[in-house]
């Protein structure tokens, strides 16, 4: 009975590489959405596509492992810091990398991944409501 358990598990967790990966690249896209889109207007209507885009996208992989969503969620906040640690790394080029800066950017930066990451969170945990709720 107990083996039977641990395979069950091992078998829910082997996908969960691929739900993060999925959950940090839907963040992403869900950035870069606008600029596919050719939204040339304020920034305000950049900002709710944006959202809506990232709310959806915690909703889906929620709906696909409606286990523990907030880890999508921090999946998102992930995503956004190494998106900017590689445009920053990729800015310097060939140079001398200072660490302290580097680290104090990434500090600075931490209430814009948190405020992204917030839509994810709530789309999660829509869509494990709904698995749950049996609403597939």
């Amino acid at each position: 009975m107990n083996s039977t358990r641990r395979a069950g598990a091992w078998r829910r967790g082997s996908a969960d590489p691929l739900l993060w990966g999925l959950a940090g690249l839907l963040s992403l896209g869900s950035d870069w959405l606008p600029k596919f889109l050719n939204l040339e207007s304020p920034e305000l209507t950049r900002m709710l596509a944006v959202g809506c885009a990232l709310f959806f996208s915690g909703a889906l992989v929620a709906c696909l492992s409606p286990d523990r969503p907030w880890r999508w969620a921090v999946a998102s906040f992930f995503a956004f810091a190494f998106r900017d640690l590689a445009v920053l790394l990729n800015n310097t080029g060939m140079r001398q990398v200072d660490v302290v800066a580097t680290i104090l950017f990434l500090i600075a930066h931490l209430g814009v991944y948190f405020l992204w990451s917030m839509p994810v969170l709530a789309g999660a945990f829509l869509g494990a409501s709904m698995m749950s709720a049996g609403l597939d």
